[in-house]
């Protein structure tokens, strides 16, 4: 399976990086800036894409021999999701799985090049109880308490002062995961 993560450098992306390696795949990174390109290598892309210097399609498809991608994971949203379907093999798929940046725009079922699955991921459908929850998380913390998950922290803002941390999210401007802590009176 080969995969693109746009914001690979961000908390999401570097998770989504590494538990697509655990689970044997390839994936190419995206990142709007050199300075992200590090953080992304780090966790294990197989290639990173910086900034918008050419169109994906055209990146992706020299890595992919002219086959295309069989997955994208989207969770910036309006500025990425069209950009995202691009680099996608006939029947592959754009996960959408948050829409940061705004809201993804609608897309024609007619057009020949949207010949590609689309879903917009939501945790419920996936984690109907607590049953499932607690498979799915006891995987996933079972991968970070041996250490073949590493979570980054870039930032941590006080909940008093978390309207802060919008910003740099908002922009665009964060790598790893962004914490609120909860300052006990």
């Amino acid at each position: 399976m080969t995969c693109v993560a746009p914001a690979a450098a961000g908390g999401v992306g570097q998770s989504l990086t590494q538990i697509v390696r655990l689970r044997g795949g390839r994936i190419t990174g995206v990142v709007s800036t050199e300075a992200k390109a590090q953080p992304a290598r780090q966790v294990g892309t197989d290639e990173v894409i910086v900034g918008p210097a050419r169109p994906l399609s055209e990146q992706a498809g020299e890595l992919t021999n002219g086959r295309g991608t069989d997955v994208v994971f989207d969770g910036v949203g309006a500025a990425t999701f069209q950009e995202s379907l691009a680099p996608l093999r006939p029947h592959g798929t754009v996960v959408s799985f948050d829409q940061a940046n705004g809201l993804v725009p609608p897309i024609s079922v007619e057009s020949p090049s949207n010949n590609v699955l689309v879903t917009y991921s939501i945790v419920v459908h996936h984690v109907p109880d607590r049953a499932a929850l607690l498979a799915h998380t006891g995987g996933l913390f079972d991968w970070v308490a041996s250490g073949r998950l590493k979570v980054s922290v870039g930032e941590i803002y006080l909940t008093r002062g978390s309207g802060g941390a919008h910003w740099p999210i908002e922009g665009r401007g964060t790598m790893g995961k962004v914490l609120l802590h909860v300052r006990q009176a």
